[in-house]
């Protein structure tokens, strides 16, 4: 069985140009579709890059697993400093998922999506409650109210795409998260001394949420948000941060492999084929006037160069069973050394060139001139061949009056502005300023994204009568809290960005304002707004460097006790950073 099922595939790779060498045995399972082989390491990288451009023929499904975390505030701004420049956060969620063991955050939410590529799907837990969105009074006393439902504790809904060569995912997300119960509340439409009070159910909800697009890559981890649970219960710690973990992963959908294949091809292959004594993989010793060195590139790199199309050598000369289909026809892969050959690389006697599945790392041994060749290559492949994600980070800082005037003044000349912004930190690192608000929020390129987090009220938007004295009302939301929406496009240089923004930042809670008196008779008073807002609102655009800081604003809280007195004022500042999406 091994020394027939070797000659068939020794006949099939010969078509792709590959020889294998002798002593080579192959040994293949139908219904599991798993190939086993024994042969020279060398041999042996470029069955595995076929085998991987076969399986990304598969079909497959998507699994998105959420994640949201509360931890002291200064250990998640370091994690937002740290991963400002990285497009995958698996370490920053490994060091989170630590002081949540260690006892110094906790895990408030985990939810688990499945989807298939281009398909739209949608998970909501949590209790449900109903909340009024309007009404309509007949002159009778008759009452239609109009509701709808809304979640309480989480939403995430994925919109994602799969590239052709299965090497990224598109995904559009919107996220909600409510971190704290809703408060039940009663809004007031009116009075009149004929109808007495109108009012309609209502309710405060505490969350954030956040609408975005990004890129991701199998098993990557995306820190999809941060942000300050404002205005939350009496007794709440004032610095805290909570955080939402996002992570993709590509489950091809294969039946399992067959691992007592591996078994049997060991224990008979000897039989059938005599053994090769295996070659070094690399020479340590490169000829004269050569050196060795090894360079970062994609894992889908033995994938980059095709040759022409020939029959898949995994379908054999056997008749599959009814299950699973056949394969069909892929492109066969080049080796390392006619990938480099293609990109313009010459190879000297002497030269070698190799991918390493493992590390995914080109090793090239050559001469120094064609070493700087093939950085600049493979700079070219991570660097302009890879997906971008463009990280804004909103950082609202509270200091005194005079410290914040100098630092507005320095900046009307200055084209960045991190400077400053450290200056505060190390300010508020001493207790001398504060860090009030947090946000960080990534998306693509050409894409409008937005989050948002506070308290959110519903308030009379509308009200209107008849003349046949039927009155109709409607409500709206409004939220007290941080909110920033960003549309920004990468420019064709790489690194500059246009951004246009919009941000609104409330530094106090509302304030609830007294009841209008009871009308006069036959009079109709219609309800104000419930609330005043003390906030700070821009919309602006600038153009930026990626690593860049700007200062968006400068301004003076009030409506609140604890500035009773007090000489200061609170900025707020922008980061903007390009990460390449890559392993």
């Amino acid at each position: 069985m091994i020394r027939k099922t070797t000659s068939e595939y020794i006949q099939s790779f010969a078509k792709r140009g590959l020889v294998a060498p002798e002593g080579s045995a192959f040994l293949y399972d139908y219904p599991s579709g798993t190939l086993v082989v024994r042969t020279t390491e060398e041999t042996m990288e470029v069955l595995e890059g076929w085998s991987r451009e076969s399986v990304r023929h598969s079909p497959l499904n998507l699994v998105f697993t959420l994640r949201v975390l509360e931890a002291e505030g200064p250990a998640l701004r370091q994690v937002v400093r740290d991963a400002a420049k990285q497009s995958d956060q698996s370490y920053a969620w490994k060091v989170i998922s630590d002081l949540v063991s260690q006892g110094r955050a906790r895990q408030r939410e985990t939810l688990h999506l499945e989807s298939r590529s281009g398909q739209r799907a949608m998970l909501d837990t949590g209790p449900r409650r109903i909340v009024a969105t309007g009404f309509a009074l007949n002159d009778k006393g008759g009452v239609e109210l109009s509701q709808e439902q809304c979640c309480t504790s989480s939403l995430l809904e994925i919109d994602p795409v799969v590239s052709p060569d299965a090497g990224s995912i598109d995904v559009n997300i919107l996220l909600e998260h409510h971190f704290a119960p809703p408060v039940e509340r009663r809004i007031l439409a009116g009075q009149s001394t004929s109808l007495g009070r109108v009012e309609i159910p209502g309710a405060d909800f505490h969350k954030f949420n956040v609408l975005s697009a990004l890129t991701m890559l199998d098993g990557s981890t995306v820190l999809l948000g941060v942000w300050k649970p404002q205005f939350r219960e009496e007794g709440a710690d004032p610095d805290v941060l909570q955080a939402a973990f996002l992570r993709a992963d590509v489950i091809f959908n294969l039946p399992p492999a067959n691992a007592d294949l591996a078994v049997k091809l060991r224990a008979l292959a000897d039989q059938a084929e005599p053994i090769v004594k295996r070659k070094t993989k690399h020479d340590p010793v490169p000829p004269s006037g050569m050196k060795t060195a090894r360079f970062k590139v994609p894992p889908d790199f033995m994938s980059m160069g095709v040759a022409e199309e020939v029959p898949d050598p995994f379908a054999g000369s056997q008749t599959p069973p009814p299950k699973p289909p056949p394969p069909s026809p892929h492109h066969a892969p080049l080796t390392a050394k006619q990938i480099l050959e293609q990109g313009g690389i010459p190879f000297p006697a002497g030269a070698l060139a190799a991918f390493d599945p493992a590390t995914n790392e080109l090793v090239f041994t050559n001469t120094q001139a064609n070493i700087d060749a093939v950085e600049a290559f493979t700079s070219g492949i991570i660097d302009g061949g890879r997906p971008l994600l463009i990280v804004d980070t909103l950082l609202v800082i509270e200091a005194d009056a005079a410290t914040l005037r100098e630092i507005a003044e320095e900046g009307a000349h200055q084209s960045d502005h991190s400077e400053a912004l450290n200056k505060l930190e190390a300010l508020a690192a001493q207790g001398k300023a504060k860090v009030v608000s947090v946000f960080r929020l990534p998306g693509r390129s050409g894409q409008r994204v937005q989050c948002q987090t506070g308290t959110e009220s519903r308030e009379m938007k509308d009200f209107k009568a008849d003349d046949k004295g039927r009155l109709t009302a409607t409500t709206q939301t409004r939220l007290a809290g941080t909110s920033l929406e960003v549309d920004q496009v990468l420019g064709p240089d790489g690194w500059t960005i246009e951004v246009n923004f919009s941000m609104s930042y409330h530094y106090a809670p509302p304030i609830r304002l007294p009841e209008a008196a009871s009308p006069a008779k036959g009079v109709l008073t219609i309800a104000r707004s419930p609330a005043e807002f003390h906030a700070t609102s821009i919309t602006s655009a600038f153009i930026i460097q990626t690593g860049m800081t700007r200062l968006l604003g400068v301004w003076k809280p009030e409506g609140s006790h604890e500035w009773d007195g007090k000489e200061v004022m609170q900025a707020a500042f922008l980061q903007v950073n390009i990460a390449t999406v890559q392993p």
